[in-house]
C-alpha cells in the first residue's frame, strides 16, 4: 500500500500526534503500532518529497553533474546513496532513496528493476561506511574493539562489494 502526494502527507502528520487514519480497530498489540507507525512515517516523507518536486529535481541536477554519461551517473548516485545511507536504517534509506535516485537511473536507460537492485545494495553497504558506519559499531562494542579501527576495517572488507551495483547494471 502506498499513498503519497496529499493523502500520505495527512496520513503522517495524522500519525505523529497518533491518530491513525485508515485504521478501524485499536491497536492491539506493540508490533502492530511499531508497524503502523513506520508505515505513516514513510509515507510522510514520501509525501514531502512529492509535494516538494525532490525527486524530479535531484534527477534534473544528478543528470546535469554527469553530462548524461551513464558511469558518472552510476558514481555520483552511488556517493549520494551512501552519505542519504549514513545513520538511517536500510529500508528507510532505501525507499527514500527509490523516490529520489530511481527516476534519473530510469531516465538514463537503466530498467526500473535493475535501478532499485542499484540503490537497495548501496543502502545497506552504508551500513558498513565511515563515520556512521552502524553495523561496524556495533559489532566493534560487542567485541570491545577501538570503533574508528574496526569502521574502516569493515569498509576494506566490503570494498569489494562497491563493484556489485555496477555489475548489476552492466
Amino acid at each position: 500500500l502506498r499513498v503519497t502526494g496529499v493523502p500520505g502527507l495527512v496520513q503522517g502528520i495524522g500519525a505523529r500526534f497518533g491518530i491513525y487514519l485508515g485504521v478501524t480497530e485499536p491497536v492491539t498489540n506493540y508490533r502492530q503500532a511499531a508497524r503502523t507507525d513506520r508505515q505513516m512515517e514513510m509515507r510522510f516523507i514520501l509525501g514531502c518529497i512529492e509535494l516538494t518536486g525532490l525527486a524530479g529535481k535531484f534527477s534534473i541536477l544528478l543528470l546535469s553533474l554527469s553530462g548524461g554519461f551513464l558511469i558518472p551517473t552510476l558514481v555520483l548516485a552511488g556517493i549520494f546513496l551512501i552519505i542519504l545511507g549514513m545513520g538511517m536504517p536500510t529500508t528507510a534509506a532505501y525507499a527514500i532513496a527509490a523516490a529520489v535516485v530511481a527516476p534519473g537511473l530510469t531516465k538514463m536507460g537503466v530498467p526500473p528493476l535493475v535501478a532499485h537492485m542499484f540503490i537497495f545494495y548501496f543502502a545497506v553497504m552504508s551500513m558498513v561506511t565511515p563515520p556512521v558506519a552502524l553495523a561496524a559499531y556495533a559489532a566493534a562494542q560487542i567485541a570491545q574493539a577501538n570503533i574508528m579501527r574496526t569502521g574502516y576495517l569493515a569498509t576494506y572488507l566490503a570494498s569489494a562489494g562497491f563493484i556489485v551495483p555496477f555489475m548489476f547494471v552492466f
